[in-house]
């Protein structure tokens, strides 16, 4: 029961953060936004870090993440929190076969039944919204769960760097793309 209380907070905050950002996006054009939320959560992590590590997979993994975000913030701007949510959420669907190519996991037949349910669920769910959903925000949505799919991947994929550092450099040098 421990987890609990870890797990509830972070699921609150969590989905709270779909409507944050759509409410910050009415005041700061989505980079100008992006690159304060890298540059505090950057500058938070530095002492722990206590440096900042830039190399080839840090900027692959940097470039992976600030599209991922870029297209989510300018998503967010053409459709709801909650319809964000839910086709951000998608990325798992594609993380599994991102994890194969990249990482060389083995698929396992539940993940790929879950593959396929999620999948139903996630057209069913877009079907049922069409009038109503704007094209482009879907697309850049749904276009961000494959880049976050993509550098969840690689985040396993450079596990044995410091998660600190990677993290807080990361983020500092996307702060710094964001702005550019």
């Amino acid at each position: 029961m421990k987890i609990l209380k870890y797990l509830v907070p972070y699921i609150v905050l969590g989905s709270l953060q779909y409507k944050f950002t759509k409410d910050g996006l009415g005041y700061a054009s989505p980079f100008v936004f992006m690159s304060l939320r890298y540059l505090i959560g950057g500058s938070i992590l530095l002492p722990f870090a206590k440096k900042i590590m830039i190399n080839k997979d840090i900027l692959i993994l940097t470039l992976l993440t600030v599209t991922s975000s870029a297209l989510w913030a300018i998503g967010l701007t053409y459709v709801d929190p909650s319809e964000s949510a839910v086709l951000s959420y998608t990325m798992p669907l594609f993380s599994i076969p991102i994890a194969f190519f990249v990482v060389k996991e083995k698929l396992r037949l539940f993940e790929i039944i879950g593959a396929i349910v999620g999948f139903a669920g996630v057209a069913i769910y877009g079907l049922s919204l069409s009038a109503r959903l704007s094209l482009l925000g879907s697309l850049l949505t749904i276009i961000n769960a494959v880049f976050w799919a993509s550098f969840t991947v690689y985040y396993r994929k450079i596990k044995n760097l410091d998660p600190l550092v990677v993290n807080s450099s990361q983020l500092l040098l996307g702060s710094l793309i964001f702005l550019s």
